[in-house]
């Protein structure tokens, strides 16, 4: 008595639909009335079941993103030769972690979108349009593989702002990207620096080079970066079904 109680109604049209029942008891002029008040809340439902979806989805990507972050910084430790070298390392890659975070927020956690992240990435040196050429058609990157696709662009842009195309201001950058569809869809991303001064093969490997060779392989995808004289080129390939 006086207390809501959630139960489904039908509709006249044979749907369902969730009600709240409150039911009350009186005496009036001697007799005892009950009366009964029905109230539709499956909009309020429906809220909550979505608040409750929004909230484990925060949830998933707190706890995958908190994994990234663990690896990353086990990994940029054992390749550092200083703290500073490692401080750095790991503010431009938590850096990159945030920004694509940004664009999946903007669309929902659902997908993120391959300009977005490129231009994101390369922000910082984009002096004029001439310098860096982004072509390629609007792909959208699902979720799951967008900030390790954010990481490998975030490491090729800093290897080529250190030692590359876009540490002289006379280098230049383009990046063109498709999608094929032989038998099931996949991107192509093409990363070429020219301009820059002469590419001398790397002495060591550290994690921002395996990061870049090995970052798409859990995700089915694979990059090939060839050490050129006159420019960096990197090849990307990644399933996108």
């Amino acid at each position: 008595m006086g207390a809501g109680r959630e139960v489904r109604g039908r509709r006249k049209d044979g749907t369902e639909l969730a009600v709240e029942i409150s039911l009350s008891r009186q005496l009036l002029d001697g007799h005892h009335i009950g009366t009964a008040v029905i109230r539709d809340v499956s909009i309020r439902i429906g809220e909550e079941k979505q608040r409750e979806l929004v909230a484990n989805e925060v949830a998933h990507r707190l706890r995958n993103t908190m994994a990234v972050i663990n690896s990353i910084v086990a990994l940029t430790a054992k390749s550092s030769l200083s703290a500073e070298e490692l401080k750095n390392a790991l503010l431009g890659r938590f850096a990159a972690i945030s920004r694509t975070n940004e664009s999946l927020i903007r669309r929902s956690w659902i997908e993120a979108n391959l300009r977005e992240l490129l231009e994101s990435e390369l922000a910082p040196y984009r002096s004029d349009d001439s310098r860096l050429i982004l072509e390629g058609p609007d792909i959208a990157i699902d979720r799951e593989i967008a900030v390790a696709l954010a990481l490998v662009f975030h490491e090729l842009a800093t290897n080529a702002s250190k030692y590359g195309a876009l540490s002289t201001p006379n280098g230049r950058l383009e990046v063109r990207w498709r999608a094929t569809t032989s038998e099931k869809q996949v991107l192509e991303v093409m990363w070429r620096e020219t301009g820059g001064p002469a590419v001398v093969l790397p002495k060591r490997r550290g994690f921002g080079s395996e990061l870049i060779s090995k970052g798409l392989r859990g995700h089915g995808g694979k990059a090939e970066v060839d050490y050129l004289v006159e420019g960096v080129i990197c090849s990307l390939s990644l399933p996108l079904e």
